[in-house]
């Protein structure tokens, strides 16, 4: 809707006047037309949020590490995390 109508020449203040009941900012609306002109889109692109899992094979790795280290020891939350910063210290995946 928003493309469409910045296409036939709206202005951000003219879609926030209009709009009014979306509770839309100048400022908002701005980012997202300057978003459009630059790439011509306001879909996200691939790849560009978060990643929706952490189940990475260094991850898993990890977790496995710590349950070995806990194995013969009744387990203890805050000696698991202790544990779990110092592997994660050594094992960097970005």
């Amino acid at each position: 809707m928003i493309k469409s109508m910045y296409l036939k020449g709206y202005t951000a203040k003219r879609l926030t006047d209009e709009f009014s009941e979306k509770s839309w900012t100048k400022p908002g609306i701005n980012k997202l037309l300057k978003k459009l002109r630059d790439t011509g889109a306001v879909d996200m692109q691939p790849g560009s949020s978060r990643p929706r899992c952490a189940c990475t094979e260094g991850n898993v790795k990890t977790v496995n590490d710590l349950v070995l280290i806990q194995e013969d020891k009744p387990l203890q939350i805050q000696t698991f995390y202790q544990n779990l910063v110092l592997i994660a210290e050594y094992n960097v995946d970005c």
